[in-house]
């Protein structure tokens, strides 16, 4: 929480999940595997709160778009194809 504890929305009412998908990424890759955080929360709002993606950055933790994943992944096309639709939409 020191390094991206502005992850979360002071304002918010409701329990935000970034800090603990944080704590399990930083747990998972100390316990010796590869950790990538798949959001689409790459805005920062500020100054009220950091993106997902910025606080990932500021922890070393590795985190992609859920399509950049994909396409990492080989499981959908990174070309633009007029034919093919986001299974994301």
């Amino acid at each position: 929480m020191e390094k991206a504890g502005d992850v979360v929305d002071p304002n918010k009412t409701t329990e935000d999940a970034d800090p603990y998908v944080l704590a399990l990424a930083l747990h998972t890759r100390e316990k010796g595997f590869d950790v990538v955080v798949v959001t689409n929360d790459i805005v920062d709002h500020l100054p009220i709160r950091i993106s997902l993606a910025t606080a990932c950055a500021r922890l070393n933790v590795d985190a992609a778009t859920p399509e950049d994943f994909l396409a990492e992944a080989g499981i959908w096309p990174t070309r633009v194809d007029s034919e093919l639709e986001s299974p994301l939409a």
